[in-house]
């Protein structure tokens, strides 16, 4: 997963895939509720979660397509003991979240669709399809106010933005975590039509602060990705 995104897969941005009825021919037995998948598009991947209820043990075809319906890959990852499928992490109990697959697009923008296949011998369930789309990754870049002497960049620090959800909250932070100041300021601005940040997006410097600070931006809705950059501040 990457590293600046910060993944809601069961707060925003939930597709629920059912078996589409032109797939489902006499399925075996399944368990209920049926299969289901979760997937959340980000810059370069798609993540990918089930409930519990394929079958343990099993392997899970995933074939992802774009818009034109031209493959652009295809995965097999197993289910684990809970009846998930198999991703970052093994869940202690199967209450657990289920565990999230990353699959990697590199640098692909668009619509996609994800189908999912539970693979002989386990029970035939059905192609599970799900479309979802995939942003470019977020632009962020953080500029300190003039400061003195010329060569030191002073405060506030200004934040710039692009390839946001356009109309969307995204919370701002300016945090050194490598000293005692922490999270040094939190401000909430607003994506404009385009995915850009506005001009008023600045962050406050508490006094008496000197060194690199990073500056994240967290966008709230539908995607939920996380970009930061760092800053350079002194007095």
């Amino acid at each position: 997963m990457n590293v600046f995104r910060r993944t809601r897969l069961l707060v925003l941005s939930i597709a629920v895939a059912l078996a589409s009825l032109a797939d489902v021919a006499a399925p075996a037995a399944i368990a209920s509720p049926p299969p289901q998948i979760y997937v959340l598009g980000g810059p370069g991947e798609v993540t990918i979660q089930s409930n519990n209820s394929f079958t343990p043990g099993a392997t899970v075809r995933i074939s992802v397509f774009n818009s034109a319906g031209t493959p652009l890959g295809t995965w097999y990852t197993p289910v684990n003991q809970c009846g998930a499928i198999e991703g970052d992490r093994w869940p202690t109990t199967c209450s657990d979240p289920s565990p999230n697959l990353d699959i990697n697009l590199d640098t692909y923008v668009g619509d996609i669709q994800v189908r999912a296949e539970q693979l002989a011998p386990a029970p035939w369930i059905g192609t599970l399809i799900v479309t979802t789309h995939i942003g470019p990754m977020l632009w962020l870049s953080a500029t300190a106010g003039p400061g003195f002497p010329s060569n030191c960049r002073g405060r506030p620090v200004q934040v710039s933005g692009s390839n946001f959800h356009p109309n969307t909250p995204v919370r701002l932070e300016l945090t050194d975590f490598s000293s005692l100041f922490g999270v040094m300021d939190t401000e909430w601005t607003k994506s404009d039509s385009n995915g850009n940040l506005p001009s008023t997006a600045v962050l406050q410097v508490p006094a008496g602060y000197q060194g690199t600070a990073t500056v994240w931006a967290d966008e709230q809705f539908p995607y939920g990705q996380t970009q930061a950059t760092s800053v350079y501040i002194c007095f």
